[in-house]
């Protein structure tokens, strides 16, 4: 119990395993907000390492196990395909008050309890890509090892980087993971469309930047705070017989929306696949 206050109580040491973007992004975050810390982040790669500028509260090595050893929580920040590599190295240095945090997409609960331990704290997270500028989501979910004061360490951390979306039920990472995983791509695709139809016409690329990133953070910006439902909102801008109204036409004679749908379910059930292929293919070899 002593040790497990003296990590609440003194500097916070945070171990961050991996040196790519996500485990950039939390250590900036976690860095650049929180006073009291001390991080030690690992990468075998020297090249994304020296990326990693050093101060007194960030230190580097190619040594998983140091990262590890003193530190209250871990952020596993490594691709899903070395995920129980990387955790059999650090198995025997983690203590049964350490928290490990994943980030790894698709690993589930279960699969880091087999790697790690069923014993160990666990907290499985899925961040989306704009964490990278702090303005992302990370949805979150803890084993049942983890107490109150271990989630709230841990939300208090990965705030850093993005709002944070409390999970009830581990299937709905897939969901999630469409939504706010694949969906800034999908987002980005509708943008890029825009874009080519300006060009297509003429219209400078500076100033098409200006009126499609514009027009898509004001149209966000109303949604979020006008007391109006989506679907209103949508007839406020079609007038009767007008542009909009047919513009939206083709939409819908195109199953526009139908399409929508269905790549956000395709998402879901490729997220669903790699849980289950992890495990399997451990069980395979």
């Amino acid at each position: 119990m002593e040790k497990e206050k003296r990590h609440y109580n003194q500097v916070m040491r945070i171990g961050i395993i991996g040196a790519g973007n996500m485990a950039t992004a939390i250590l900036s975050g976690i860095a650049g907000i929180h006073k009291g810390v001390s991080i030690c982040c690992s990468d075998i790669n020297q090249k994304q390492l020296s990326k990693i500028k050093t101060t007194k509260k960030v230190k580097t090595t190619k040594d998983n196990t140091v990262a590890t050893k003193k530190s209250a929580i871990v952020f596993l920040c490594v691709k899903p395909n070395i995920i129980e590599k990387v955790a059999k190295e650090i198995k025997p240095f983690l203590k049964p008050n350490q928290i490990v945090v994943s980030v790894a997409a698709g690993v589930t609960i279960k699969s880091l309890e087999v790697f790690l331990g069923k014993d160990k704290k666990i907290i499985r997270t899925m961040p989306n890509l704009p964490c990278l500028i702090r303005k992302g989501v990370v949805a979150m979910m803890a084993n049942k090892n983890c107490n109150p004061k271990d989630k709230k360490m841990a939300e208090k951390l990965t705030s850093s980087i993005g709002k944070l979306v409390h999970l009830r039920q581990e299937k709905d990472f897939d969901c999630i993971t469409a939504l706010s995983g694949s969906g800034p791509a999908f987002f980005a695709q509708y943008i890029r469309s825009n874009l080519e139809f300006a060009k297509s016409k003429k219209i400078n690329s500076k100033e098409a930047r200006l009126l499609v990133f514009e027009t898509l953070s004001g149209t966000l910006e109303f949604l979020q705070h006008a007391n109006i439902e989506i679907k209103d909102f949508i007839s406020i801008v079609a007038s009767p017989g007008g542009t909009t109204e047919a513009g939206l036409k083709t939409l819908r004679d195109n199953n526009y929306q139908k399409i929508i749908k269905k790549s956000l379910e395709m998402a879901s059930k490729k997220s669903f696949s790699i849980s289950k292929g992890i495990l399997s293919k451990r069980r395979d070899g």
